[in-house]
């Protein structure tokens, strides 16, 4: 699924079972009242109707929990063995009954016109080429009429997501193979042409993105990006700028952390 290698960097399905293994091992919570993709998936999807599914689902945390809020049917779709029984085990811990499926989202593994809420998070960068679009278009194809099609990717204009990936890369460190991230312009003209409607593209935690590119894998990212300043006050105040979905917070639109775009079929 997507590019399996480009400019020497190895992204397929081994590379993700290698992946997933390691974050097997090392388990991790969200915390979900800062989670800014959880928020983009709340303000995306206020009145969930019957089923969902994630594509290239990883952990599945954030559907797992937004399922068991609303009560929702559940689906994860992943080509890695490791990333779904990992979905798997969360479930149980969480007390959420799943469907599983393994294959490639562009070899049409899945039903057309079958999910309420189909939605990807840090999957799309990873294609390219051709694959680009129609990864849009399989989103398309396996959503209801009437359905919403959700898609977050990490911002091309956000300079600490840059300038972090380009230092590990020439490390040899960044653990998340082959990206190319998305400009919003380009986020919504793919969603436009794969044909779903009334397309709306924010973005999401520009203020405090530097906290989680810059210490990107250490054991004190979250408890900075909680609590970035010393003033409770003041990180109150940062963390509701960082976490605003709105049309007029130009600096989430423009240089957020991560980009949602939604669309209706």
């Amino acid at each position: 699924m997507g590019c399996y290698k480009k400019d020497g960097i190895q992204t397929d399905v081994t590379y993700w079972d290698r992946l997933w293994h390691e974050r097997r091992e090392k388990r991790h919570l969200i915390d979900l009242e800062i989670d800014p993709i959880y928020k983009l998936l709340e303000y995306f999807v206020p009145q969930p109707d019957s089923s969902i599914i994630e594509i290239g689902c990883g952990e599945g945390l954030r559907t797992l929990n937004f399922a068991k809020q609303h009560g929702l049917e559940v689906t994860i779709f992943d080509y890695s063995d490791v990333a779904l029984e990992l979905a798997v085990e969360n479930a149980g811990d969480l007390g959420v009954m799943v469907d599983t499926i393994n294959g490639d989202l562009l070899n049409n593994s899945l039903d057309p016109d079958r999910y309420d809420i189909v939605w990807s998070v840090g999957l799309y960068e990873h294609f390219c080429g051709e694959d680009r679009q129609r990864a849009f278009d399989e989103m398309y194809r396996i959503c209801k009429p009437g359905g919403t099609g959700i898609v977050i990717v990490p911002n091309s204009l956000n300079l600490p997501y840059r300038l972090t990936k380009k230092f590990k890369e020439t490390l040899k460190k960044w653990p998340y193979g082959y990206e190319e991230p998305f400009s919003r312009w380009e986020m919504s003209d793919r969603m436009h042409k794969s044909g779903f409607k009334d397309v709306e593209t924010v973005g999401i935690g520009a203020l405090l993105s530097m906290y989680r590119w810059f210490l990107h894998g250490t054991s004190y990212a979250n408890r900075f990006l909680k609590n970035p300043t010393p003033f409770k006050s003041l990180n109150e105040h940062l963390q509701r700028i960082d976490l605003d979905i709105s049309t007029g917070n130009y600096l989430n639109n423009i240089f957020g952390r991560e980009l949602g775009s939604r669309g209706i079929k």
